[in-house]
């Protein structure tokens, strides 16, 4: 048995089933004491939540299988959500044990209130937090990322220019080093993508100022409050990124 220090939790779905994944550090190792939650981890060791995320969506692929989803907008959960996941897991794994879960073979996995949260049951249908991620590029082969960057677009951008405007713009990022995170914004997914960009190293908006709303100007400027460089182009960001790095 190996002692950890839970930082947080990543919902994934396998066969429509939740399948989460912990996420955790060994109690010995030596960023242990400086990593306490899923922010801790991603400024320590930035890019490592979405390796992680991105090795989940991916690694049933060469297997012919297709990627895998996730739930809660592919969102990591913190430590004190994390820690009532894997509350409810055991004593559905306890139930079994005991011989106690009777014909519902569902408290296996999950109670059904967290589940039924998770599918939004009982609620209006929540805006896609991401689009199609496929043309994004992956780093070049031995490149350590310098950071995430996220790179924010209207949730009325059409498939098209989503696919010749914003993943070049994106992968443009990735070719200077930087994992790259691209969202949908509107002004009720605020908090969903305040909780992404706020840690990150810059966010490319290539939603124009003139359009705007209220909210993700002061979006804007409360992320660069915190350190996180914005622009309205890839080039703009790089060179505000340039500057930091010749301080």
């Amino acid at each position: 048995v190996t002692p950890v220090k839970v930082l947080g939790v990543l919902a994934m779905v396998d066969d429509g089933e939740t399948d989460w994944k912990v996420v955790a550090i060994s109690a010995t190792d030596k960023w242990a004491e400086k990593i306490n939650t899923i922010a801790d981890l991603e400024s320590a060791l930035p890019g490592t939540l979405h390796a992680i995320r991105e090795w989940f969506r991916l690694y049933k692929v060469p297997d012919g299988c297709p990627e895998n989803i996730f739930a809660l907008d592919e969102l990591f959960m913190d430590t004190t959500y994390a820690t009532s996941v894997i509350k409810d897991c055991y004593e559905a794994w306890q139930k079994l044990v005991d011989g106690k879960a009777g014909e519902d073979a569902a408290v296996a996995a999950l109670t059904r209130d967290r589940r039924a949260s998770l599918q939004g049951a009982g609620e209006g249908k929540t805006p896609p937090l991401r689009g199609d991620l496929s043309g994004l590029e992956a780093l070049a082969e031995g490149v350590e990322p310098t950071g995430t960057v996220v790179v924010l677009e209207a949730s009325s951008t059409t498939d098209e220019d989503h696919a010749s405007v914003t993943i070049p713009v994106a992968n443009m990022m990735v070719k200077q080093g930087y994992t790259v995170d691209v969202l949908y914004y509107s002004d009720e997914m605020i908090e969903k993508v305040f909780s992404v960009c706020y840690n990150t190293k810059a966010c490319v908006c290539l939603i124009p100022e003139a359009d705007r709303s209220k909210t993700l100007n002061g979006m804007i400027t409360q992320i660069g409050a915190m350190g996180v460089k914005s622009g309205e182009s890839a080039e703009a960001v790089i060179a505000l990124l340039q500057e930091t790095l010749e301080v």
